[in-house]
Formats: structure tokens, C-alpha cells, sequence
């Protein structure tokens, strides 16, 4: 059944079966609060480059989107409803263990919170998050340059769904396609076995991520 508090829902459809699994989150305080506001100072990061300043949790560094690459939000006349994308919550849990998960996002930090602090309460997922003041624009469009983040280059995948924002780092791209409420999409759960042996690899080259990048990647962006 639909759960509803103060208008505000967060749902999601799990991959194993694909049904649909409803997670309820509060405006008001609640005993969890205090530990998601700690999550946020955690996960801060400077606004000057580079981003991060700390060494690398992980061998290798996942930058991962939010709107359309794993989750979609709705704005309905009662309030606001954020679907997960099937095999979201699952990527997050196993590829945690092999890489340091950095969420990259164009947008503003209240919003993007409000997204991650419910899919990560424990903190045990996301290291660190980068919004829209991280973001380069050009010609009105944003642009994700992940060489101002402070990580190797040689050691992020990148995890979005426009072509645009990796505009200058293709080659760490990996392209999903813009998900709406697809109940039957599978690219998530794909994706996540793919990096998972990037990892177990212990390298990123081109005979690695053959079939894993896009083959279209470098073709000139919109």
C-alpha cells in the first residue's frame, strides 16, 4: 500500500522480483535526524578546486549522477514523489566495496540531499557529493569536469545519462539512458557486475571497458 507522511514519499522498484517498494521520509524530526545531519557535514566538499581534498577511500572512484541516471523525481499536487531507478539500491551495496561512490550532481545541495540522506542514512555508501556550484557552465548547460574533483583520472568510471556533461573526460563516461519510471529496466543491474570487474581487474583501459563505454561516445554533443 501507498504510505504517505507529510506529503512527502520516497519510493523505489526493486529488481528482485520488480515490484514496488515504498520509503517514507519526514520533514520533521525524527531519531534519525541527527545522524543524517552529520551525513551531510561528512560528505561536504570544498567548492575550490580540487573538490575533494582527502586521499582516495578506494582503489577506484565512482562518480555517479542522480535525476534520470538512478533515481526521477515528480512533483504531483500533494507533494513530491522520488522513484529509484530497478537495481539502485543494490549497485550502491555491492559496488561500495570496491569503490569510493561520489555523487556528481547538477543539482542544488538541499534538493540532492533530501535524494541521498534517505538512500545512504548510515552513511556507508556515498563519500562525498558535488552539486551544482561544482559545475562548469558553458553556453548555459552544465559541464561535470571530473579533473577539478581530485581524484586520478585513470581511476574514475563515470555513471551518468547526457552525453554533455562528461563533454571533457568521455573516456571515464559510461552511459546510461535517461530513466523515467521504467519498471522493467535493467541497465543499473547491467551495469553494476561490469564494474564490479573493472575493479576485481584492478585497471581501466580500453580492452577493459570494451562494450561498457558507449560506442558512440565521441560523437559531438548537442
Amino acid at each position: 500500500n501507498n504510505v504517505e507522511l507529510n506529503n512527502t514519499i520516497l519510493f523505489c522498484f526493486n529488481s528482485k522480483p520488480r515490484e514496488r517498494l515504498y520509503y517514507p521520509f519526514y520533514k520533521k524530526k525524527n531519531k534519525n535526524q541527527n545522524q543524517i545531519e552529520e551525513n551531510s557535514k561528512i560528505s561536504e566538499s570544498s567548492t575550490s578546486p580540487p573538490f575533494i581534498k582527502t586521499s582516495m577511500k578506494k582503489d577506484f572512484c565512482l562518480v555517479l549522477d542522480i535525476d534520470e541516471t538512478i533515481s526521477h523525481s515528480l512533483k504531483l499536487s500533494f507533494g513530491y514523489y522520488f522513484l529509484l531507478r530497478p537495481g539502485a539500491l543494490d549497485f550502491l551495496n555491492e559496488l561500495a566495496n570496491y569503490y569510493e561512490i561520489d555523487i556528481f550532481t547538477a543539482a542544488l545541495k538541499h534538493y540532492a540531499d533530501n535524494i541521498v540522506n534517505k538512500l545512504d542514512r548510515d552513511n556507508i555508501y556515498i563519500s562525498y557529493r558535488l552539486y551544482r556550484c561544482h559545475c562548469t557552465y558553458e553556453d548555459g548547460k552544465s559541464v561535470k569536469k571530473l579533473s577539478l574533483i581530485g581524484r586520478d583520472l585513470n581511476k574514475i568510471v563515470f555513471v551518468d545519462d547526457l552525453k554533455r556533461n562528461a563533454k571533457y573526460n568521455m573516456k571515464n563516461l559510461a552511459l546510461v539512458s535517461q530513466w523515467i519510471d521504467n519498471i522493467y529496466d535493467d541497465e543499473i543491474i547491467n551495469l553494476t557486475n561490469k564494474l564490479k570487474y573493472i575493479a576485481l581487474c584492478g585497471k581501466y583501459d580500453e580492452d577493459i571497458t570494451k562494450g561498457l563505454i558507449d560506442e558512440k561516445i565521441t560523437e559531438d554533443i548537442n
